[in-house]
């Protein structure tokens, strides 16, 4: 939540509501970073408000509470913590695991990462993750979903309905495009419009189950795929970057990070062409200068178990109707389909005999790491 959006004192009793009616959890995260710092009185309001309710999380007893950055008023929460003796795990990324985890006097019972892209044109490592574990010494670590990460108390999905930043799963919202609308985001055009990203929720009860419980059952094999539908270098890049400045980062054309490849995830109940039993992850390339349908099939031998028809990939894009020019779309299609012909239970779990099979390292761990995973 931002501080000061004319929304809060809306949306708040509706979002409680709606989780009483349906059974979920709710629990405060601060935002810091979009309008600024909070008010301690009106953070201490409302945790008091709204922490107590049967549909607030709890960890045990303590209401649960986060906060995205206000590195800046660290200090402001000894005085919230005693006020509303709420279990606070803030995202402080900006500072690292270490600094984060002794700010004003070590205040935060916990941590949150929002660690979760690879920088640049790096590939992701769980160093990140590790820094977290090591600076937390056993204390609660609430990890982003990653495609790589380590063992955590807490799994957070960024995001829901991030929009603007094009890493939303929730379904398609056209009350909540802000980003694209001339007095808010002012995004030069609508890069979110028929682009549902619904396919990367299609196996969450699956990996749910595998970590809290190290064991899965489903009963549809799958896949999910996506891809971007305009390859690198089809239209202008309307000055996107990879990274941003504005967060002291190195920024990188588009086109330095961005692979023209399709990508999947298959779920399988026993070996097929692309893998054995549980999740398969895998890609192909798109070869230079190909445009035009997309059909992505799931087999087993011969057999097809699923099909995804994708939106076209084409050099057609669309026109920012404020400069009139095309501009590049690097927002993902996404798809997904489950098998007709076969049917479980199929049953996963997670083996403490599962060896690495092939990894890579940094540095000097890149011979170690070969080296280990080469031996199982």
């Amino acid at each position: 939540m931002a501080n000061n959006d004319s929304t809060n004192d809306a949306q708040l009793p509706l979002a409680f509501t709606a989780a009483q009616q349906k059974g979920f959890k709710l629990f405060f995260s601060f935002d810091y970073a979009g309008n600024g710092a909070w008010a301690k009185a009106t953070v201490k309001s409302m945790i008091t408000t709204y922490g107590s309710k049967t549909e607030y999380f709890k960890r045990g007893s303590q209401p649960l509470v986060s906060a995205f950055e206000g590195v800046g008023s660290a200090g402001d929460w000894s005085e919230i913590k005693t006020a509303t003796k709420c279990f606070f795990i803030p995202d402080w990324s900006s500072v690292g695991a270490y600094p984060a985890v002794s700010l004003a006097n070590g205040v935060g019972d916990g941590l949150f990462s929002w660690d979760a892209w690879p920088k640049g044109d790096q590939e992701i490592t769980t160093y990140p993750g590790a820094s977290y574990h090591d600076a937390l010494s056993g204390k609660p670590y609430i990890m982003p979903i990653s495609p790589i990460d380590n063992p955590a108390d807490y799994v957070q999905i960024i995001s829901w309905n991030e929009y603007g930043e094009s890493h939303y799963i929730g379904p398609l919202d056209d009350k909540q495009y802000e980003a694209f609308d001339s007095t808010h985001g002012r995004a030069p055009f609508n890069y979110v419009k028929n682009m549902a990203h619904d396919g990367w929720r299609a196996f969450l009860p699956f990996v749910i189950s595998l970590f809290k419980t190290g064991t899965a059952s489903f009963n549809k094999e799958g896949i999910t795929a996506w891809y971007r539908l305009n390859p690198n270098y089809a239209c202008n890049n309307g000055g996107t970057t990879g990274n941003t400045a504005n967060q002291l980062q190195y920024e990188f054309l588009p086109e330095a990070i961005l692979k023209n490849r399709i990508f999947y995830t298959a779920l399988l109940g026993s070996s097929a062409n692309v893998g054995g039993v549980g999740l398969y992850h895998g890609s192909v390339p798109i070869p230079s200068g190909v445009t035009g349908s997309v059909v992505i099939k799931l087999l087993r031998g011969s057999t097809v178990l699923a099909t995804i028809t994708g939106a076209p990939i084409t050099k057609s894009c669309t026109v920012s109707p404020a400069s009139g020019i095309a501009l590049q779309n690097y927002n993902a299609w996404v798809g997904s389909a489950l098998s007709t012909s076969t049917s479980g239970p199929y049953f996963s779990s997670i083996s403490s005999s599962s060896v690495c099979v092939s990894g890579f390292g940094l540095y000097d761990f890149t011979g170690l790491c070969s080296f280990s995973c080469h031996n199982g």
